[in-house]
């Protein structure tokens, strides 16, 4: 490897680091820097899209963007699956209930595999979301409760309050005003 390489790679690592803390600012500068960048090996250009895609979806709200580039990504050379939750986000934000509950379902075989508890949470709430757009949606059959213990188990939170929350929505919207009344109050514990 050149140094050229691991400055590239450098870059993209710092880049994607950017993104998840919120330094929009600097990754998008990092961004236009990679831009000029030219004859990228195959996992870098496929890392790339997979940052671009992230970056327009997180800070841009451009799904369709955002979408295109994480589309472009071969598995074949940039094996890191956790760009199908992306995926996923960004076609429920678009309304695409069913591109998003299958990427996610993608996802979430990843997260399993590799014992992610904490975005396991995330991708099968983000499924639940899915599911609840339906008419047709018993509260008494959802995975809410044992997510929830999973969540206070594990210590996450933020998590079991979002949970609660989404819960006490769904009872609420369908007319169980007492039970919604109850998890709203323990998600502001």
């Amino acid at each position: 490897m050149k140094i050229q390489d691991f400055y590239r790679l450098y870059t993209l690592v710092l880049t994607r680091y950017y993104i998840q803390i919120g330094e929009n600012t600097r990754a998008n500068a990092l961004i236009d820097e990679m831009d000029c960048w030219q004859e990228l090996s195959p996992h870098d250009q496929n890392m790339l899209y997979h940052i671009k895609g992230k970056f327009y979806l997180d800070y841009q709200g451009e799904y369709k963007l955002a979408i295109s580039y994480l589309k472009k990504i071969n598995v074949t050379y940039y094996n890191n699956p956790e760009y199908y939750y992306d995926l996923a986000v960004a076609y429920m934000c678009m309304n695409s209930h069913v591109l998003a509950y299958h990427f996610a379902s993608k996802a979430l075989h990843f997260f399993r595999r590799e014992n992610c508890f904490n975005r396991i949470l995330e991708t099968e709430m983000l499924m639940l979301i899915q599911v609840e757009q339906e008419e047709i949606f018993d509260t008494k059959d959802s995975g809410y409760p044992s997510l929830i213990e999973m969540a206070d188990n594990l210590g996450l939170k933020d998590k079991k309050a979002k949970l609660l929350h989404n819960y006490a929505y769904q009872h609420f919207r369908n007319g169980y005003y007492e039970k919604a009344f109850e998890y709203y109050s323990q998600s502001l514990d």
